[in-house]
């Protein structure tokens, strides 16, 4: 590649103005398909009462909201994310449902900026896949807990275990007659790379966790709305993945047209595409 920056760094540089009103809608859309995954992250890491919890890779602010109604006003919760417009909508979130005691701070997590031992609970879903060093990530994790403290968190299956983004980009790479995706940073080394128990147990013990426990659901069910919405909301994925690479406006818009139609056929009478998308958990403590 011809920069160091991620894909995800790249995509957050396309943006405008108009992009904190558009991630508000988002944050919708993401709620609807991730808060049963969020609330089961809450729930493997212990987060109660009173605790301070971090959030890494917060984004709209979920699930750092959920915990913040979980610790209650005795605890404090800081979302993280190195992206400051969806940091911003968070922000907002907070102030409307009265959750003073949870802020958002621009941190990378590779490298997080608190003191040893700042938090009770560390928690993630479905961001830690998206870190460009994830043992180095991991490691400073474990630094920000207290002893005893527990990290919870979600990542995607493999890639043939999640059926909506394979229905969108199969129909993409036929669109453009792409026989082979191409060896890219997304698909490589990211998004569905953290599918597999041992791989996870072992960064987990690696980065000094003990008690590490992994747990697959494998049908879990994403409800999109409409064929559009399937392939909206894998627009990340398709400009990241580098199937778009070197394609015009009309053919990429050609592309996305065609992931439509094939989401269509397989939709459900009343037009919502439902297809099963297998997440990943896993949880360890750092020790006393």
């Amino acid at each position: 590649m011809s920069d160091s920056k991620t894909s995800a760094e790249r995509y957050i540089e396309t943006r405008d103005a108009r992009a904190v009103a558009a991630e508000e809608d988002r944050a919708v859309l993401f709620e609807r398909l991730w808060a049963p995954i969020g609330a089961h992250v809450i729930e493997l890491a212990g987060v109660s009462s009173g605790d301070t919890v971090v959030d890494i890779a917060s984004g709209h602010g979920e699930p750092a909201l959920l915990a913040a109604r979980v610790v209650g006003p005795e605890g404090r919760v800081v979302g993280t994310d190195f992206d400051p417009v969806i940091l911003e909508v968070a922000r907002h979130r907070a102030a409307d449902a009265g959750l003073t005691w949870a802020e958002f701070e621009t941190h990378d997590a590779k490298n997080l900026e608190f003191p040893k031992g700042t938090f009770d609970v560390a928690i993630s879903r479905l961001g830690l896949m998206f870190v460009d060093d994830i043992p180095k990530a991991l490691k400073s994790i474990h630094r920000v807990l207290k002893p005893g403290g527990r990290f919870s968190v979600a990542v995607c299956g493999t890639e043939e275990n999640n059926l909506s983004w394979c229905l969108v980009r199969d129909a993409v790479m036929q669109e453009l007659g792409i026989e082979e995706p191409p060896a890219h940073e997304l698909l490589d080394t990211s998004a569905f790379s953290l599918g597999d128990f041992d791989l996870l147990t072992r960064l987990l013990t690696d980065a000094g966790f003990t008690d590490v426990q992994v747990e697959s659901d494998d049908g879990y069910v994403w409800p999109f709305e409409s064929a559009e919405e399937i392939v909206e909301w894998h627009k990340f994925f398709l400009e990241a993945s580098g199937l778009f690479d070197g394609q015009s406006a009309d053919r990429k818009q050609a592309a996305r047209d065609a992931a439509v139609a094939r989401a269509r056929e397989v939709a459900d009478p009343d037009g919502g595409v439902r297809l099963t998308n297998q997440v990943m958990y896993a949880v360890g403590t750092r020790p006393e």
